[in-house]
């Protein structure tokens, strides 16, 4: 029992604010989004990322996944689900680039068209604490429908690191 907590006291404690060697990450988004035609349509997105990371020398690699729901208007939404690559660098203050693909359906009045979806972008975390990142991110968007659906987001993250 006591080599148990040993380990779990030395696997508990990082040596630096932010050199938490994770594997695990947990992050959710507050965005505003805004399309790029003519409209200019404004709206609020949330989002959900699921993430593992992985040392790679002077950079993190994260694999991750994604849920993501923004709304347009009344009758103008999109849902996605991706895949993905960040990679991270950085102690205290963490810049970041990410691109993923996967699946959207864009639900517009009474049609829902489902389609390729596309996002890249960056990010960049503050860890004050270890275990915890806040953050801003922007990404441009792009669903493969007829005519093509292209969005800004910004927003903000919060991150749990295990």
């Amino acid at each position: 029992m006591a080599s148990l907590a040993g380990v779990l006291l030395v696997a508990g404690t990082p040596e630096r604010a932010h050199a938490v060697d994770f594997d695990l990450m947990i992050s959710g988004d507050v965005n505003g989004v805004f399309k790029t035609d003519a409209d200019r349509d404004l709206g609020i997105g949330i989002a959900g990322r699921l993430g593992l990371g992985f040392d790679a020398g002077s950079v993190r690699v994260v694999p991750e996944g994604m849920f993501e729901w923004d709304r347009f208007g009344e009758d103008d939404t999109v849902i996605r689900i991706l895949g993905g690559l960040r990679i991270m660098a950085g102690d205290v203050f963490e810049p970041s680039i990410f691109a993923h693909v996967g699946w959207g359906r864009h639900n517009f009045k009474d049609s829902d068209d489902d389609a390729v979806a596309i996002d890249v972008g960056t990010a960049l975390d503050f860890t004050a604490i270890p275990y915890l990142k806040l953050g801003v991110q922007a990404a441009y968007n792009w669903l493969e429908v007829d005519p093509v659906l292209q969005f800004i987001t910004f927003g903000a993250h919060l991150t749990f690191l295990f």
